[in-house]
């Protein structure tokens, strides 16, 4: 029966000369069976989906294909490789939402499925007893609001030259289309690769960004450090709150 109902999709978006609306109504389908719970048909959507290119895929559909398949994973059992493929995807989707957050509001955009990500992962990382890096996670999430104190168009302006200003523009678009390439990799040599260009043109932004940041890079702070300065009689209580 699933054949018969990728047949028809197949069919339906040949002649529409859509190859993505296949591929997307698979993912559907996909998602289906796995809230269904029915892996061995959702063995063969994945396995379906995987003889097609995700090159042509928006960003969004992309991070949903990739929560379905660590949902897959997560189900079959294998909790660390569920988490071993949807963190490097949270990370993506994290620096992408600090890069485009509304400079009027300064609030990021909450796409369903960044959210559905976000939830994902932190259910992994609670059923593997990880109870500190989920927070660490929530923190994160909390704090993405915050990329827009140094995001603002007028202070960028203000302390930044004109050159300084383009190199910054040029250097975000590259790494949002490589953020976009890392989604689209279906191997570990050429994630490997990317992440690295990633994380070199990251380090060069930061040292433009730090120009206009008034206390510097803020960085994580682990929880047992946070844990280790609490009195005996004290506690923190973290609310996050994200979406409806």
């Amino acid at each position: 029966k699933a054949r018969e109902v990728l047949s028809l999709i197949r069919e339906v978006a040949s002649e529409n000369s859509n190859g993505n609306a296949f591929i997307e109504s698979t993912i559907g389908l996909l998602n289906i069976a796995l809230i269904e719970q029915n892996l061995v048909l959702a063995e063969e959507y994945l396995e379906t989906i995987k003889l097609y290119s995700l090159d042509n895929l928006d960003f969004k559909t992309l991070v949903r294909y990739h929560i379905l398949v660590a949902e897959y994973q997560f189900q079959s059992g294998d909790q660390r490789l569920a988490y071993q493929n949807l963190r490097p995807v949270i990370d993506q989707v994290l620096d992408r939402a600090r890069t485009t957050i509304d400079t009027q509001t300064g609030f990021w955009v909450q796409e369903d499925e960044y959210i559905d990500a976000f939830n994902g992962l932190l259910r992994i990382l609670l059923s593997m007893g990880n109870n500190q890096e989920a927070v660490q996670l929530l923190d994160e999430i909390k704090t993405i609001n915050d990329a827009a104190l140094y995001n603002s168009p007028i202070l960028r302006a203000n302390r930044l030259t004109e050159e300084e200003l383009a190199r910054d523009q040029l250097l975000n678009s590259r790494i949002m289309s490589l953020r976009e390439s890392f989604l689209y990799a279906n191997n570990n040599d050429s994630k490997f690769d990317i992440k690295n260009q990633i994380d070199q043109l990251s380090a060069e932004r930061e040292e433009i960004l730090n120009k206009i940041r008034q206390n510097g890079v803020i960085e994580k702070t682990p929880i047992w450090m946070i844990q280790q300065n609490l009195e005996s009689n004290e506690q923190i209580v973290h609310f996050t709150e994200v979406g409806d």
